[in-house]
Order: structure tokens, then C-alpha cells, then sequence
């Protein structure tokens, strides 16, 4: 018998998708919201693995309450990995106030010293209907045989991995648990505002699918905007402004040490860190000392020219040294006339994994009125504090991000060099929230480096049909991931005006460069994981090489193959040895059986090709890498070799295939006539073409008859 679910309209006939409505406890959703309910209960029901993307204030934790009440009518037990506890307790008390979940059995799994909800706990189980758990708390107990089995018994339930927030959920460690789990039969879903991810890693991998293609369904900014949840952001390029309060030689020798990062393959976010954290070390030199007074006083004028307006800003750093020492400057501060507290000592916390500081009338104290400090203050003491206006600045290291809900902040400031798309979006998100006691129609971003303007170029040059001009991150997103974007910037008039302008400030202090650059610069936004998660190419004919691994679909229940062709273009004769010290001399071309998507990329080296190959989700696959090839697939490969006789010295340096995943590459290459072989051959000329002429978007015309 099917379990009582809670109101949702007639949901069996397509046409009334759009017109579902749904309670959830004892509140009504959006459209929009009922309509992604609606499609998470399809996939749940058919055993579907993809991502949700929704913008921040879209109600996650809504939509994370009705796939565990649909779970449990469906008689599929639910998993839900949170990034940590306080977003756990959060989707917890949505879960509490539905009805048809009370006869549910509930267990969590979170550290010994959390107590979540006021009933006895059921701790580190996985046989209940809905599991509650921390990614960490599941991490620690991968050595536990019986956890082991219990992910097993799961999956055979046809369970579902939920994971909030799922962009933050790829680590190596976790990935071995949601292995587990689709290996067993069981299925995942993301829920998420951002997914980009700049490690190389899918939570969703696993479950062969995808968390920025295999979208279930997708929250638009302007449906969530339209309700009143969220509100828009008017963009403050405020970086020639930062630049003026530095001086030409502090900001050359800032944007030296970035650029000098990543050339060393560092992450957008590494190099950032980096390059502002060395002017704010105790042993610093005498002249890098004076740099980081010049950047906290910037970054104090800066806030005091915007704070008559606002009720609560956030300061988002990204070093711990730079913002202790930029919360002690501003608590020395006077708020402007145009403040409520005019003339007052701003109230002031520093926020940071494990630490928090807390200053009033311009001296350091403890959380409450009249305390004073050592007392150590907790995360949510301090947030409950925030939401309650006790609080003017809040001034934080990657500790107010995803699961902050502090809605009253209109002020937010991004200060740091550059930061990738992923965490800008993030750090945004928490001003997008609405705030009706304070009546607040939109937030101020101000960005005091180039991540805004770097992140609009990109979606510019998609949205003009460009892609060469983008980064490869954005270049890769699906569509609608891009529109979020377009949307966002959009409800900016101003915005555009505010590039060009940064960009002529470019110009004038730069100069613009003639140096012609043939090869597909790595994009300093994205990574590629560890090195010896690279993939490892194998000979494969005279001049190529190959590479590949293959992945499990939960929905199909079959491995599909991912692979990597790499061309070195002096050995395979298309240019001679006069060319080849100029000119990038390796070509990849990949392909995702799954997606059907090929990319291309021109390489000065190999390790380059093999890092773009990581990037696109090609890398080392151990298991398949060790296993010896199959007496089957030695005779199907000398099949299609013998098919071709006149390609067989083309072929000589892939006749001994030593590993199951080189044979495997060399048949997906041969089979069907060679067609792989010939797409991934076209798509790489095509590259070759247009890196060369400057043309971009040439599609290739095939034909197989001669080949």
C-alpha cells in the first residue's frame, strides 16, 4: 500500500506539470519548486542519477524535504550528505514538519558530540528509510566492514545518495563511497546553486552521469526572482578604485606574484590566496609589510564609502592573517553620517574555520553584550546573533559560504585578486537572499579584482556564439548553467559600462599584446586533480597515443567509455623539425560515449594534452589500467586490424596490448568502420584550423567511403 504523500496535485498526465502545486509541512511551494519536486520523484522512481540547479533562496531544503517524503512512499531508502552539520540541522527541522515522515525511521550520522532534533538518536545505521550525515562523518568510516556492507545492502535497496550541495562533495574519499552505493544498483542526485567544479571531480561520476549535463531539472534565476525570495545584484567594479589607494608598483607587484602562481599550475583560488597572504606573514620584509597596510586601508575606505547604506556587509577574504588584521582596522572605524549608528565603532566579527573574534565599541570582546573575550563562540551562536542586527560587519575566510543564511546582508565585498566562477557565485548568493523587515530590493557586490569582469567575458563571448574567447571551464557548461548567468548579469544596466571601463584601465596601464599564441593556453580556472590521477597514453600508431577509462550508468546499468586521442604532430608528420620548436606540437581530440561530445585542444606538451584530458573527465582508471586484456578482445581487435590490411604499419606500435584499457581504446577507435578514429581525426584538424586562422565553430564535413 502506498504511504499517505503530502498535498501534491494530479502529477499523471504531462500537461500538468506547470500547473502542480505541493505542501510540504506546513508550507506551500513556488511553481517552480513544485514542478522540481515533481521531476525528483520521477527520478528517484525510475532509479535516475543527474543534478537539480537552483539558485541560493530557491529553498534546497523544501526541495530536499519532498525527496525524502517521496523516497520513503516509494519504499527507496534516502540518504542525505550535507557539507556539514549546520546545513544537516537545517534540512533536519524542514523534515520534522511533515507528517507522512513521522512513522519514518531516522538515523544520522554526524560527530559523537552532535545532538540533532530533541528525541534519542539513531547514529551510524543505514538501515532506516532516511539517513541524515555529515560527508566527513561517512569519510571516517570507510575502514568500518560493516558500514562497508551496509552501503552495499543500500544500493541493492535501490537507494538514493541526495547530496546538498553537491559541488562540494567530490573528495576522493567520499567518491569511494558513492562507488559503492551505484555499484550496488543505487542511484544519485545533486542539489545545488553552483556546479562548477574546478578539481576534475563529479560527485555524480560514480553513478555515470554528470552534475553540469545530466540536469533532472533546473530552477531559472528569473522564476526565483519573480516570487520576492530572491533579489537582484547591482555589480560595483570597485578595482580601479583599489588599484588608486595601492599605487602602480604595489598593485605590479601583486598581479607579478598571481600571474607567477599560475604559471606554476596553480588554481584561480590557490594563486589568489597566495598572492595577497604573502604581504600579511609574520616574517614578512619590511616593504611587503607596508603592501598589506596599503591593502587594508583600501579595502576600509572602500567599505566606509558604501556603509551609509547598508545594514550588513560581508567581507569575503582569502587569507587568515589579512582578515585578522583587516576586522581590527575596521572596528577602529566611525560609521558614515548616512548610518543608522552614525559616529559609532562598527560591531565587527572575523569568522573562520575553528576561530571567531568579535569586536564592539572598538575593543575586542565576547559574543554577548558586556562578555569578555576567550569564551569560544560557535558558528550558529554567532549567525543567530547576525540575523538578529547585532552585527554590522562580518568579515570571513571560505566560512560564510554554502548553508549561510543571514538574509539582511545588502553589502557584499570580494576582496581578493580573483576568484573562479564557482566560489564568486557562492560568496554572491549570500546577499541574493530577501529581507522583507528591512525591505531590501537589491545587494551591493563590490569585486576589487577581476573576477566579475573575467566571468562576464566569458558568458559575453558564449552568449555571442565566441567560444574561443572564453575560458574552457565556461566553455563546457551546458546551457541552462549559462543562462543562470546571463540572467544574473542582466538585471545589471550598469554593468557592461563598468567592463569597459575596467577593460580601458587594462589597456592603458598593460598595453595590449601582439605575441601570436597557437596552443590552447591552460585555463587557470579549472584543475585536473593529482598527477597520478592523469591518465596514462599508451601507444596506439605510428605518431598517436591513447587513453581511456570507462564509467557505470545507474539509470542504464551498463559502463559507457570516455577517451583521448593524442597526436604528436612532428611524429606523425604534420609539420618537420624546423616547425616544431614554434609551433605546440601535441594535438588531443576526446570523446564521451555517454554525451557524444567531442572537444580538441592544441598542446605545447604532452603533460598539457594529458591535463586537458583530465579536465573533461579522462583519468587514470587503476582497476581497469592492471587488468590484462581478454583472449576476446585480442581477437576482435586482430579482426578489425585485418579488416583494413593496408593500415597495419600504421598500426604496429599498438600490435602488444598490455592492459585492458588499451585494447578497449584501440576497438572503440577501430570498430564501426573506423568512424571514432575518423571523428576524433576531423575534430583534431578542425582544431589545428582554427587555432591557426583565428576561425572558430568550423564544422567538419566527414566522409567514411575512403577511408
Amino acid at each position: 500500500m502506498m504511504r499517505p504523500l503530502s498535498k501534491l496535485a494530479d502529477a499523471s498526465c504531462e500537461t500538468s506539470i506547470h500547473s502542480l502545486s505541493r505542501v510540504i509541512g506546513d508550507k506551500q511551494a513556488e511553481p517552480y519548486q513544485a514542478r522540481i519536486m515533481f521531476s525528483l520523484r520521477e527520478a528517484i522512481q525510475r532509479g535516475r542519477s543527474g543534478a537539480v540547479l537552483a539558485p541560493t533562496g530557491s529553498g534546497k531544503s523544501l526541495k530536499a524535504a519532498a525527496a525524502a517524503e517521496d523516497a520513503f512512499d516509494l519504499a527507496k531508502p534516502i540518504l542525505i550528505l550535507h557539507p556539514d552539520s549546520s546545513l544537516l540541522r537545517q534540512n533536519y527541522a524542514q523534515l520534522q514538519a511533515i507528517p507522512s515522515l513521522r512513522k519514518a525511521r531516522v538515523a544520522f550520522f554526524v560527530a559523537k558530540t552532535e545532538v540533532v532534533g530533541d528525541g534519542p538518536m539513531l547514529r551510524n545505521t543505514l538501515d532506516a528509510d532516511v539517513i541524515m550525515a555529515t560527508n566527513m562523518s561517512l569519510v571516517n568510516k570507510l575502514d568500518d566492514e560493516d558500514f562497508l556492507r551496509g552501503l552495499d545492502e543500500f544500493g541493492r535497496r535501490g537507494g538514493v545518495a541526495l547530496i546538498d550541495e553537491g559541488h562540494k562533495a567530490a573528495a576522493e574519499q567520499l567518491s569511494k563511497i558513492l562507488q559503492r552505493i551505484a555499484r550496488a544498483g543505487g542511484s544519485g542526485i545533486v542539489l545545488t546553486a553552483t556546479p562548477f567544479r574546478t578539481d576534475g571531480q563529479d560527485p555524480l561520476d560514480p553513478f555515470g552521469a554528470s552534475i553540469e549535463h545530466d540536469l533532472i531539472d533546473v530552477a531559472t534565476y528569473d522564476e526565483v526572482l519573480a516570487t520576492g525570495r530572491t533579489v537582484r545584484t547591482k555589480f560595483d567594479i570597485a578595482t580601479g578604485e583599489f588599484e588608486r589607494h595601492l599605487g602602480a608598483d604595489a598593485v605590479r607587484l601583486i598581479e607579478t606574484a598571481f600571474l607567477a602562481l599560475l604559471a606554476e599550475n596553480k588554481s584561480v583560488d590557490q594563486a589568489s590566496q597566495q598572492a595577497f597572504s604573502r604581504f600579511f606573514r609574520p616574517d614578512a620584509s619590511e616593504g611587503d609589510s607596508a603592501i598589506a597596510e596599503l591593502i587594508v586601508a583600501a579595502l576600509v575606505q572602500i567599505w566606509a564609502k558604501r556603509a551609509g547604506n547598508a545594514v550588513l556587509a560581508m567581507v569575503h577574504c582569502d587569507s587568515v592573517e589579512f582578515a585578522k588584521a583587516l576586522s581590527g582596522a575596521l572596528a577602529l572605524q566611525r560609521t558614515p553620517q548616512e548610518h543608522p549608528r552614525a559616529g559609532e565603532h562598527p560591531r565587527v566579527a572575523f569568522v573562520v574555520a575553528g576561530e571567531i573574534r568579535v569586536w564592539r565599541n572598538g575593543r575586542e570582546t565576547g559574543l554577548k553584550l558586556g562578555e569578555e573575550p576567550g569564551r569560544k563562540i560557535k558558528r550558529d551562536e554567532l549567525l543567530n546573533a547576525a540575523r538578529a542586527g547585532e552585527f554590522d560587519i562580518l568579515v570571513n575566510v571560505n566560512a560564510l559560504g554554502i548553508g549561510t543564511d543571514v538574509p539582511q546582508t545588502d553589502l557584499n565585498i570580494l576582496a581578493c585578486q580573483e576568484r573562479s566562477i564557482g566560489p564568486v557565485k557562492q560568496i554572491s548568493g549570500r546577499g541574493e537572499r530577501s529581507h522583507k523587515a528591512t525591505r531590501k530590493t537589491h545587494q551591493v557586490f563590490v569585486d576589487v579584482g577581476n573576477s566579475v569582469l573575467r566571468i562576464f567575458n566569458d558568458i559575453d563571448a558564449m552568449r555571442r556564439n565566441d567560444p574561443e574567447r572564453c575560458r574552457r571551464q565556461v566553455r563546457g557548461l551546458a546551457a541552462p548553467i549559462r543562462e543562470q548567468f546571463e540572467a544574473w548579469f542582466d538585471k545589471d544596466p550598469t554593468l557592461r559600462d563598468q567592463i569597459e571601463e575596467r577593460q580601458r584601465q587594462i589597456r592603458l596601464r598593460l598595453g595590449e599584446s601582439d605575441r601570436e599564441q597557437y596552443e590552447d593556453p591552460l585555463d587557470p580556472s579549472m584543475s585536473w586533480g593529482d598527477e597520478d590521477t592523469l591518465p596514462l597514453p599508451k601507444p596506439f600508431a605510428s605518431g598517436m597515443m591513447a587513453a581511456g577509462m570507462r564509467r557505470y550508468d545507474s539509470e542504464t546499468k551498463k559502463f559507457s567509455s570516455r577517451l583521448a586521442l593524442f597526436c604528436d604532430l612532428y611524429q606523425s608528420g604534420i609539420y618537420g623539425a624546423d616547425a616544431v620548436q614554434d609551433l605546440p606540437r601535441w594535438l588531443v581530440a576526446t570523446h564521451d560515449e555517454k554525451t557524444g561530445a567531442p572537444q580538441a585542444f592544441l598542446c605545447s606538451t604532452l603533460d598539457v594534452a594529458r591535463k586537458y584530458a583530465a579536465f573533461v573527465g579522462i583519468r587514470y582508471d587503476g582497476e581497469y589500467e592492471q587488468s590484462s586484456p581478454s583472449d576476446k578482445q585480442r581477437r576482435f581487435l586482430a579482426g578489425l586490424q585485418k579488416e583494413k590490411p593496408q593500415a597495419q604499419p600504421w598500426l604496429v606500435p599498438f600490435k602488444e596490448a598490455r592492459s585492458a584499457t588499451q585494447i578497449a581504446c584501440g576497438i572503440d577507435l577501430l570498430k564501426d568502420r573506423a568512424a571514432l578514429l575518423v571523428t576524433l581525426l576531423a575534430m583534431g584538424a578542425t582544431r589545428l584550423i582554427e587555432r591557426a586562422t583565428g576561425a572558430h565553430s568550423l564544422q567538419p564535413k566527414l566522409e567514411f567511403s575512403h577511408f
